[in-house]
């Protein structure tokens, strides 16, 4: 009984890693974008870049944080 709720989880997780992976690296991509605002003395809070970043992925699901950075050294 212990083997097949190992396999069952192990299929469960099978399917859900790479979407952990994917919305880790999201969150790290903000807090890297977040930190490197903070070096460079941007004008705008962290909050107020923050929640700019989630907006802009909201409105724009497929494009990845690389767009948006090059949309803002243009």
């Amino acid at each position: 009984m212990t083997l097949w709720g190992f396999l069952l989880w192990w299929l469960i997780d099978w399917f859900r890693v790479s979407n952990l992976v994917k919305n880790y690296n999201k969150d790290m991509s903000i807090e890297l974008l977040k930190n490197f605002a903070w070096v460079s003395k941007k004008e705008s809070s962290n909050s107020e870049e923050s929640s700019g970043i989630k907006e802009w992925l909201k409105v724009n699901p497929s494009a990845s944080l690389n767009d948006l950075y090059r949309l803002k050294i243009n």
